[in-house]
């Protein structure tokens, strides 16, 4: 079983860097078919508002921390202040950003990291019940956008085939998030001291028996937690106006919201690809060409939140690193 694992593990270390390397070959290709003087001038455009960009993600930071709390019960919740949870989930994301691992390391380092006024499998609880609410948050958004918002703009209209295609990647979204409902808990209570196989086998039958107590106790503190991470996702469009305007294309709200519908379905699609290397570049670049907006101005789009999310993904790691990461593994189970 330990051989077949790690040839699992050997598997999808080289897939990831294949995905890496192709991100980064097909963003070189990209640009260097643009004019490169346009993205230059459009990203040189943002000068100090990139300090404001950088300023207001504390806005969907705050809210997607607001989910997790309500992913405690009540009473378990007090043990932990908003601002642990807060570096917390500041530190996760920038570990899920940073490291290959299809998001699993950075729940792995939440659960690893809270203060241990709770047994392991009540923290790994909460951390898979905030990622579900987040899944579901998600797709609220991706369905209210492509209801409200995409029907709306002309290229809906002149091209009949994006609303399928549309449909079905959010079908495919959400199969993930099934997939990972279903098997999700089973990385998170995995990492536990020493490998202790007796142990793991008890936060394997912990977890889910605590998720489904969680669940069948307080339904409402769930649909609280699914709305924050749902605002936080919207959070997104506002960040989308204003890197418009400071690139120099000023849109409406509107067009703002369907720039952002659009990057979390493809953001979504391509969560694999590690740091999304390349394909935030491409992506932005694909939807403003979707929209009729300039290209170069798409890719500029691309790499100003490629540089807000490494910027708040290394104060993550930075957290990580210093706050002896290791140390707290090691605490985990108890």
């Amino acid at each position: 079983m330990d051989a077949n694992v790690d040839d699992r593990r050997g598997t999808m270390f080289w897939l990831r860097r294949a995905l890496l390397a192709a991100g980064a070959i097909a963003a070189a290709v990209m640009l260097w078919n643009l004019d490169v003087h346009a993205v230059g001038r459009a990203i040189a455009h943002v000068g100090w508002g990139l300090l404001f960009l950088l300023a207001i993600e504390i806005v969907p930071e705050m809210l997607f921390t607001t989910g997790w709390r309500f992913a405690f019960t009540r009473e378990t919740s007090k043990s932990y202040g908003t601002g642990e949870l807060l570096k917390l989930w500041v530190t996760g994301e920038g570990v899920n950003y940073l490291v290959p691992s299809a998001t699993i390391a950075g729940e792995v380092t939440r659960v690893a990291m809270l203060n241990d006024s709770h047994p392991a499998d009540v923290r790994a609880g909460a951390v898979v019940v905030a990622r579900l609410a987040g899944s579901v948050g998600q797709i609220g958004f991706l369905l209210a956008g492509f209801a409200l918002i995409l029907p709306g703009l002309p290229m809906m209209q002149a091209h009949g085939w994006i609303a399928p295609t549309a449909a079905a990647l959010l079908l495919l979204l959400a199969l993930g998030v099934t997939l990972y409902a279903v098997a999700g808990w089973r990385w998170i209570s995995s990492p536990v001291p020493n490998n202790s196989d007796a142990t793991r086998r008890r936060l394997l039958r912990a977890v889910p028996n605590h998720v489904r107590g969680y669940f069948a106790a307080h339904p409402v503190r769930f649909v609280c937690s699914a709305i924050a991470c749902l605002s936080a996702y919207a959070w997104g469009g506002v960040e989308a106006f204003f890197i418009c305007r400071f690139i120099g294309v000023p849109v409406s709200m509107f067009t703002a919201m369907a720039i952002e519908v659009l990057s979390v379905t493809i953001d979504g699609i391509l969560f694999l690809v590690p740091a999304k290397v390349g394909t935030q570049e491409l992506g932005k670049t694909a939807i403003f060409s979707m929209l009729g907006l300039p290209l170069s101005s798409g890719f500029a789009f691309g790499v100003v939140r490629h540089i807000r999310e490494l910027s708040w993904a290394l104060s993550g790691f930075v957290i990580y690193t210093t706050a002896g990461g290791g140390r707290q593994q090691a605490a985990a189970g108890r």
